[in-house]
């Protein structure tokens, strides 16, 4: 049975290099559920990751888009977990929590419930509907500042689709991916950690 997934990662050179990109990869191989397909986008000109995220995103087909940055990692059961949350829940959007690695839970929304109009940060590792997250896209950040928060414009926008249209974003109360802090994790701007600014 089709899992109608597609995982979309933006990397960018570095990324490939310290072999970041390739243990995102090996986690989603190693998924109970595979995807239908992969979309990856490589930032090679600075764009930062709303340019590559959407570009990723752009070329999805399936129904579902599940999303992971290159320098994170899915448990096995991560896929499975948000598909069947979304299917059994009718949702169109689902997300669980993650292991950090290398610091603590800097978010703390474990577990919290989620409201669509008073939303907290879900995270970017999420599952949702293609049709919704390409209507919502990706804004780049303003002129000088320095994280990206794509993720949390995101978010919010998708929010609104689910108001207007009376769809269900949900939380799955479980930690199914690994938040790796390694120093070098760029924020979304291209001029962060290991960002293509810092290594042209």
């Amino acid at each position: 049975m089709a899992s109608e997934i597609t995982v979309v990662i933006p990397a960018h050179a570095a990324r490939i290099k310290n072999g970041m990109l390739e243990r995102a990869l090996r986690s989603v191989y190693a998924q109970t559920l595979q995807p239908d397909a992969f979309s990856i986008a490589i930032d090679v000109d600075g764009e930062g990751a709303a340019k590559t995220r959407g570009r990723a995103l752009a070329a999805v087909r399936t129904k579902y888009t599940a999303f992971l940055d290159s320098d994170d990692r899915l448990k096995e059961q991560h896929l499975r977990v948000l598909r069947d949350a979304m299917t059994e829940n009718d949702a169109a959007f689902t997300f669980s929590w993650f292991e950090p690695v290398g610091m603590g839970d800097h978010v703390g929304h474990f577990g919290k419930h989620f409201d669509k109009r008073n939303p907290h940060h879900t995270t970017m590792t999420v599952l949702c509907r293609t049709d919704i997250a390409q209507e919502v896209g990706f804004p780049e950040p303003a002129s000088g500042e320095t994280y990206g928060n794509e993720d949390w414009f995101f978010i919010l926008g998708f929010c609104e689709k689910a108001i207007e249209r009376d769809l269900r974003m949900i939380h799955v109360p479980e930690r199914t991916w690994e938040y790796h802090y390694h120093g070098r994790n760029t924020s979304g701007m291209a001029r962060n950690g290991d960002g293509p600014d810092r290594w042209k």
